[in-house]
């Protein structure tokens, strides 16, 4: 659309279109008007830090290299055409800019959408209720599996009988449909549904259904079920008694025992079950010659004719009616209820993680856009804008087909704002590379919303040339998915009218889906067709497509014709391409693992092809491809948990195995004696300094090759102990969440093919891509615990006797194309659709010179939603040959000596004396041996220095439960002994409401420049101090010195009364000791 003075300009950028320069020039457009100051009043957001680094780097070296002339004519030309500058006079410009930029870089705003917001909220943290000292935490997976783990532990506190019936049946379920019996693994994959916007925005707005609304809906619902059942076979019976009437059976029509009334025979025969709806049964009442239904005989014999049509209008086209609308009602209620209890499971996930956030201070990045929006809904953009610290005049969007609805609806009083004063924005994206569904993502924001909500602003702009690619693999692409997307709409199509009968038939007319949101397959492709720009004519490069017999062999079979390591070696070998000019997509880590997998297993049978065949993966960086690192995961398992029998010896065994691994296994010393030495470390070690102490330990069996993943891992460990400080358990849960799936950074630069998934390749371009596995289904929605949320229209809810706001509907499940719900099912079929033929695109546009792409033959005439069936349909039925041509040599041969290794190994970690760290020496060795018995003396100690009257002892203790630090069934015993304890005279005392309390208190002795912390100090009203110290193992003369020196400390301070104790807390009874002073 075209408007006189459009501010708001919206560029359709398909691959390879320049996006990056496109948006270089717009910013250096804006910001030169006023070069000193403009820059200031800009804001770009895109949605990576790798994106958002990348733009910032553009800008500056645009400017600098047009500040020296070193080259970028042709942005100089345009910007001198656009804003009526001569050359010279740009120049300066972008000199004035660049010194004013590096001198004010924090002004320079180019981040990231998720900083952008991190930013209001910090600005706004008062008002949202959150401390100064709030934390935002990003890993929403960490923070479900500790919410997971708490809710776990409180499955038997009084409250929780509905949770733990809800939870039971869930895992009855997962079992019986054979997807494990690992609860924590269930519940994770459930409540990953809680980072859905609309799950989350029912949550935030109280609109989620409440516990009592479930109960009551499951029993309505299981009546409603049952009343179905029953109405269905009076419907067969009836129906077979009005053919019984006329002579007629079921079996007298053509099929016979499988004519399209057999339902009511198979109703009758199994009551129990539930029938489907064949389409000849669908279609037996539209036609108006119902002899094409009828056997020869019936057909001939007059009487018997007359006889069918007596039956057919004298009650059995009514049955037939009947017996649709109670498919469709059963079907309706069936799949509400079939996932109405995880709704409850789901409020009591989400209800853990905010009280865990609210304990903690933090607020998850997830549930930040809602606040946001509580936000922007009540305040003036401008105010927003003055409280962020400036005026913005200018907003650029990059990627905004990835945006989600809530950002979108976060962003748009800002972009009004701005429009409305005058000043131009601009937005860039592109629908057909929307591949994030799964992460909110809606491409209808980009597509639909924005012209309809800025329509006096908006002006579109497509770039139409494809700079990335050569002229052949445009062209191959351009007929390609000029086809592909009308097939695609065709075969859904097809689904939508067979949905289409079924309400025809059952008298739902109102809800009886469009063909219509089929076309948007089309209509996202309708800017796909590109331009070659002149340079790229003159460049040479192919498309290739081998096909091959899926039952004798594969891409990855190094036996077969066609395998991909020939092929790869015919590229770098035969047409001289480096490996790093070529990568490898796919759809699934799964199937990158397959890959790395056989390129391994080639170079182990040709062992003269490995420099040709180095590789570099996501998979092969992560730090767990380390024994060691292993191992010392191990280690750590074993030492949280020291009766962990089997844990221990896989620990051993792990570690024996490495022993005879090594030419000289003399230098390894026993398992026992490394456990041995690190359970004596264990009480003075920081979680840092243990891993380090323990990899110390492991030197004789650790290959030079591991320094990398060690070097990284030892990154991770004194991170998360810099931000985390907790103790081994709490390291391990980090690790099996999250740390684990760390990777080492990728060299640039390495010379290595490289292996990745083909979101990861977004943004990317090789010169050679090659993809083997282009046979994912379209339409993809197989997972069970995906869910369709939705609201249920009044009418619906009055039919089935229900008052829900919101239900879960299970994706995989094709029987919403035959409830009331099919509309919904079938946008959301469409957009699962066009977000998994986005991915198709985005995977062949990577390439630069050539592409080439494996084919299963399909030899079946009937066309699937799977990916190579709609190939196969292609090639065969339209001339795509054409189109294809072989991969040209390289022009410039590769050098195979001059190959780079693919990792940087870094230097041995250097062995650490003994001799040179602190040590303490044990006086009792039998204080350290069970590390169990140390770790819950840690917790004691932690709940006792939270405690500071009577009145605090249960609100800890649940504290701690919910940490994880205790067992729920610990809890309710830990309260009274703490009662107990505290109920003596002396300690009544101590924990009364009119003392003054000091836990943990640091006493600072300036001149030497050292603290002392005693556990408790108490103030008494009537001058008298008291000094507690809490001890949980024997009794030991050096605490009574060490409590008799806080003494003497605080005496040295004026304090005249002062007395210690000594309070050991045993396994049933305590002694608390009065402090001798010689």
């Amino acid at each position: 659309m075209s408007n006189e003075h459009p501010l708001l300009h919206v560029y359709t950028a398909s691959a390879g279109a320049g996006k990056t320069y496109t948006l270089t020039r717009e910013y250096l457009a804006l910001a030169l008007v006023a070069p000193e100051e403009e820059f200031r009043r800009i804001i770009a957001m895109t949605f990576t830090n790798k994106a958002t680094n990348e733009m910032k780097e553009r800008i500056v070296e645009a400017l600098y290299r047009l500040c020296f002339n070193l080259g970028e004519e042709g942005l100089l030309q345009e910007l001198s055409s656009e804003l009526g500058f001569t050359m010279e006079e740009i120049r300066s410009k972008c000199w004035k800019m660049l010194l004013a930029l590096l001198g004010d870089y924090s002004s320079f705003k180019v981040k990231t959408i998720d900083s952008f917001f991190q930013e209001i909220i910090r600005t706004f943290a008062y008002e949202l209720n959150y401390a100064g000292n709030y934390k935002i935490e990003m890993d929403a997976e960490l923070w479900l599996y500790q919410s997971i783990l708490l809710l776990l532990h409180s499955l038997h506190t009084p409250g929780y009988e509905d949770l733990r019936h809800w939870i039971t049946e869930l895992s009855e379920e997962t079992i019986d449909e054979g997807q494990g019996h690992d609860l924590t693994k269930t519940l994770m994959r459930l409540g990953r549904e809680l980072f859905k916007e609309i799950p989350l925005r029912a949550i935030n707005t109280e609109d989620f259904p409440t516990k009592e609304e479930i109960r009551s809906s499951r029993r309505v619902l299981s009546l409603f079920l049952k009343q179905c059942d029953e109405e269905r076979l009076h419907v067969a019976q009836n129906a077979i008694a009005l053919m019984s009437q006329e002579g007629l059976e079921p079996a007298s029509f053509k099929g016979k025992g499988r004519s399209p009334l057999s339902v009511y025979t198979k109703i009758v025969a199994y009551p129990e079950e539930v029938p489907s709806l064949t389409d000849s049964f669908l279609k037996i009442d539209s036609s108006d010659d119902y002899s094409e239904y009828l056997t020869d005989a019936i057909r001939k014999n007059e009487a018997l004719y007359a006889s069918y049509l007596r039956v057919i209008e004298g009650g059995l086209k009514e049955c037939n009616k009947k017996l649709v609308r109670l498919h469709v009602q059963r079907r309706t209620a069936s799949i509400i209820l079939k996932h109405l209890s995880k709704l409850g499971t789901l409020s009591d996930i989400n209800t853990t993680m905010y009280q865990l956030g609210q304990e903690q201070n933090t607020m998850l990045l997830g549930n930040s856009q809602h606040f946001i929006h509580r936000i922007i809904e009540g305040a003036p953009a401008p105010f927003i804008y003055e409280r962020l610290g400036g005026t913005l005049h200018h907003l650029m969007l990059d990627e905004f087909q990835d945006t989600a609805r809530l950002q979108y609806e976060n962003l748009r009083p800002l972009l009004d704002d701005t429009l409305s004063s005058g000043y131009s924005s601009l937005i860039v994206g592109d629908i057909k590379q929307s591949i994030y569904k799964f992460r909110n993502c809606d491409r209808s924001i980009l597509g639909q919303d924005l012209e309809r909500d800025f329509n006096p602003y908006f002006q579109d702009h497509i770039l139409e040339y494809n700079w990335r690619s050569c002229q052949e693999i445009v062209l191959f692409n351009n007929q390609l998915f000029s086809l592909l997307p009308q097939v695609v709409t065709d075969l859904l199509k097809e689904k939508i009218e067979r949905s289409k009968l079924i309400f025809q038939r059952s008298g739902y007319s109102d809800y009886i889906p469009s063909s219509d949101v089929a076309e948007d397959v089309v209509e996202c492709y309708a800017t796909a067709r590109q331009l070659v720009p002149q340079k790229n004519e003159i460049l040479k490069g192919g498309v290739e497509v081998l096909f091959y017999n899926p039952e004798e062999e594969s891409p990855i079979d190094i036996n077969g014709e066609k395998n991909l390591p020939e092929i790869l070696l015919s590229l770098i070998e035969d047409k001289g391409y480096a490996p790093e000019d070529i990568a490898i997509l796919a759809n699934k880590n799964d199937e990158v693992a397959e890959i790395a997998e056989c390129l391994l297993k080639y170079v182990d049978q040709h062992p003269e092809k490995a420099q040709s065949l180095k590789f570099i993966s996501a998979r092969a960086l992560l730090t767990t491809n380390s024994n060691t690192v292993r191992l010392v995961i191990n280690l750590l398992r074993s030492l949280a948990n020291p009766k962990d029998e089997e844990q221990h010896n896989l620990t051993e065994q792990h570690y024996v195995s490495l022993c005879l691994s090594q030419k000289d296994d003399n230098k390894c010393i026993s398992f026992q004696e490394i456990i041995h030495e690190l359970v004596g470390r264990l009480p003075y070690l920081a979680m840092y300094e243990l891993v380090v102490s323990i990899i110390d330990l492991l030197q004789p069996v650790t290959s030079p090759e591991e320094d990398p993943y060690i070097t990284h891992f030892l990154d991770l460990v004194y991170n998360f102990h810099c931000e985390q400080p907790t103790d081994i358990a709490g390291f391990i849960t980090w690790w099996d969440t999250k740390g684990n799936k760390s990777q080492l950074p990728e060299e640039q630069g390495a010379s290595a093919i490289t292996l990745l998934t083909i979101h990861q390749s977004k943004g990317l371009g090789f010169p050679i891509v090659l993809l083997p596995y282009p046979t994912w289904s379209l339409s993809g929605m197989r997972n069970a615990f995906s869910f369709i949320w939705t609201s249920i229209p009044e009418d619906t809810r009055h039919e089935l006797g229900i008052d829900l706001s919101l239900v879960a509907l299970e994706k995989s499940s094709t029987q919403m194309s035959d409830s009331l719900f099919a509309s919904k099912y079938f946008q959301e079929l469409t957009d699962e659709i066009i977000d998994r033929l986005n991915l198709f695109y985005v995977a062949m546009t990577r390439a630069k010179k050539g592409l080439l792409l494996w084919l299963p033959k399909v030899e079946k005439e009937n066309v699937t939603d799977s990916l190579d069936s709609l190939l196969n349909h292609i090639f065969k039925h339209y001339n795509l040959e054409e189109y294809l041509a072989p991969i040209p040599p390289q022009e410039k041969k590769y050098a195979t000596t001059s190959q780079k290794s693919g990792l940087t190994y870094f230097p041995r970690i250097a062995r650490q004396e003994s001799s040179n760290n602190i040590t303490i020496q044990l006086k009792s060795k039998r204080a350290f041996q069970d590390t169990e018995a140390i770790q819950h003396g840690a917790v004691m100690h932690e709940i006792l220095s939270e405690i500071v009257t009577m009145d605090d002892i249960e609100r800890v203790v649940k504290k701690a439960v919910r940490d994880g630090k205790l067992l729920e069934r610990e809890r309710e015993k830990l309260e009274d002994r703490l009662r107990k304890e505290l109920s003596f005279p002396l300690t009544q005392k101590w924990f009364a409401s009119e003392v003054v309390v000091l836990n943990e208190q640091d006493i600072l002795l300036p001149q030497k420049n050292n603290f002392y912390r005693p556990d408790r100090i108490i103030l008494c009203p009537d001058g008298e101090v008291v000094v507690v110290d809490y001890k949980f193992g024997e009794e030991q003369k050096k605490y009574n010195k060490q409590v008799a020196h806080y003494v003497s400390l605080l005496e040295s301070m004026g304090y005249k009364n002062v007395k210690g104790y000594l309070w050991y807390f045993r396994e049933e009874t305590s002694l608390i000791s009065p402090v001798k002073r010689n």
